[in-house]
């Protein structure tokens, strides 16, 4: 894997906007957690990742590339479960 920033990186580097934070925050409103406790990286890596830590921290890396649906899919599975 090329590590982030690296100029010789074929894969475009996924950066999160505006639309992406509001598609995630509605995930995470409708499972009653507050915007407080989310913490999104703001560039995608890998698969991406959804991470739970104490005091009810969820930490989000959204994935390098590819379509984000599934992700996004992936996530409120996650979060309803």
């Amino acid at each position: 894997m090329t590590p982030p920033g690296d100029v010789h990186s074929t894969q475009p580097l996924r950066l999160v906007d505006q639309r992406t934070m509001e598609r995630i925050f509605e995930i995470t409103d409708a499972a009653g957690i507050s915007r407080e406790a989310v913490r999104v990286a703001l560039a995608g890596e890998g698969a991406g990742r959804i991470d739970r830590f104490g005091g009810g921290i969820l930490e989000i890396v959204v994935p390098a590339s590819g379509p984000l649906a599934p992700f996004l899919e992936r996530l409120a599975v996650t979060l309803s479960g």
